[in-house]
């Protein structure tokens, strides 16, 4: 074998197949092209001569030799961030990477104003920003993929901090002239049920009602696509409002009762964080403070 000598961006791009179970998701969660995460996967592979990806109808994963890899790939990571962490409590939190996760609905949202409050107060530290459904966020915070995340309560396994709450709202065509819905009347209706991540959180709400889900529901992974058909007159659906706030192409109504879900800060359950993990906690609550008195 050659000089074993990968470079960290391949490591990280080996640790996101293994979430991702893709290459192509993968080159993108970590900012490289296909063609270049494919090259360095070859090179890798002419290095080690062992084949780390295998091709199957859902394009390049990592084969059985590339998992046996992974224990040592996600050790050699946690070491780097553990260096990072380290020299960004010497250099008084002035450089390093800060990574969070977050469901698209707030990623889209509020989160991106507390990154830009934290760029200002921190320059030298770079924010990547992970979407994914609440499960992946959670994963990605415990696994130490993400720094901190945000998703919907409850989650097991974090330390967890309630900062906002986020109002279920009916989506209903703009032609519909109702004042407020209740969940037993969009148990009536086409429903057009969330993929990206709220189903569990909306089949719970019903349930909670003493309801069932229309059995003709149709499971729908992007809200873009929610908003087409529901503006089309095809169906109904219930989202966070955040989810789909300032749509011209439909009206978002509130429930009766009104309904809420609860949005918490998800940490690693150690006692004691790094200076830059606790200096964006301070961001988070003194955003959600402004936010209130306003």
């Amino acid at each position: 074998m050659k000089d074993f000598e990968p470079s960290w961006q391949v490591l990280h791009l080996l640790a996101a197949m293994s979430d991702e179970q893709g290459l192509v998701r993968a080159a993108q969660r970590i900012g490289m092209s296909q063609s270049a995460a494919s090259h360095a996967i070859a090179k890798l592979q002419r290095t080690l001569g062992a084949a780390l990806v295998s091709r199957d109808r859902g394009g390049l994963r990592l084969s059985e030799a590339g998992m046996r890899l992974m224990p040592h790939v996600n050790q050699a990571l946690r070491s780097l961030d553990a260096m990072r962490e380290e020299i960004s409590q010497l250099a008084g939190v002035q450089n390093g990477v800060l990574r969070i996760a977050a469901v698209p609905s707030l990623a889209g949202s509020w989160v991106p104003r507390i990154v830009r409050k934290f760029h200002t107060r921190f320059p030298g530290v770079e924010v990547s920003l992970f979407e994914g459904t609440d499960n992946e966020v959670a994963d990605w915070v415990v696994t130490r993929v993400a720094h901190a995340g945000f998703a919907a309560l409850p989650v097991k396994g974090l330390a967890t901090t309630e900062v906002t709450r986020d109002e279920w709202m009916a989506v209903l065509p703009k032609s519909d002239e109702a004042l407020r819905v209740s969940l037993k009347t969009l148990a009536k209706r086409k429903f057009l049920l969330s993929g990206g991540g709220c189903e569990a959180h909306i089949c719970r709400l019903f349930n909670e009602a003493g309801l069932d889900l229309p059995e003709s529901r149709l499971l729908i992974k992007q809200m873009s696509t929610i908003e087409a058909m529901v503006s089309e007159g095809l169906g109904v659906s219930l989202v966070p409002a955040t989810a789909l706030a300032g749509s011209k192409k439909v009206r978002l109504v509130s429930l009766t009762p009104r309904r809420y879900r609860s949005i918490g800060l998800l940490l690693p359950t150690e006692l004691k964080h790094s200076a830059m993990v606790t200096a964006w906690t301070v961001c988070v609550r003194e955003h959600f403070v402004l936010t209130r008195t306003k």
